[in-house]
């Protein structure tokens, strides 16, 4: 798989750099494929630099956002910090408290509990609260919804007891 995603990489450089050459111009879409693959096979700090290095055209918060999900993934910290710090400057709206969620879950996965509970306190002060995220499963005709933990389907029972099935089926 990675060395897919290298060759992936190496073929988006290749087409960028052939773009800036012509006259067509790569879309944000484009720049955020190329920070998403460098993040994602733990290039994290080329993302950054590839990201600054585009200037203006970088400005763009669905590129910086490949970023952090990156700094995530990898465990840093530091870069989310300040990736986050830039999300935050440039977006105003409802997707900030995913900026700040993900902060919060880079502090969690290191241990520092401190930083964990000053992100989640701006989060309280400020009124922010994480809307649940539901998921849909379209079965034959009918389309079932459902969040986690959520005891409102018809067939909760069910659906919990065959999933306690199937963990204790990962067990063994």
């Amino acid at each position: 798989m990675l060395v897919v995603m290298l060759d992936w990489l190496m073929r988006a450089f290749i087409y960028l750099s052939q773009w800036r050459e012509s006259s067509i111009q790569p879309s944000t879409e484009h720049y955020c494929c190329v920070a998403d693959m460098l993040g994602k096979v733990g290039r994290v700090d080329e993302a950054y630099a590839f990201i600054e290095q585009l200037g203006g055209e970088g400005n763009s918060s669905e590129i910086w956002r490949s970023l952090l999900a990156a700094c995530k993934l990898h465990q840093k910290s530091d870069l989310g910090e300040f990736v986050a710090k830039e999300l935050l400057q440039m977006d105003t709206g409802n997707s900030m408290i995913g900026y700040h969620v993900l902060l919060s879950n880079i502090y969690a996965e290191e241990g520092n509990w401190e930083n964990v509970d000053r992100v989640r306190k701006v989060l309280k002060e400020k009124g922010m609260r994480k809307d649940v995220g539901y998921s849909w499963i379209q079965d034959a005709s009918c389309v079932n919804y459902f969040a986690s933990k959520d005891q409102e389907h018809p067939q909760s029972d069910e659906i919990y007891e065959l999933l306690g099935q199937r963990k204790e089926m990962k067990i063994c």
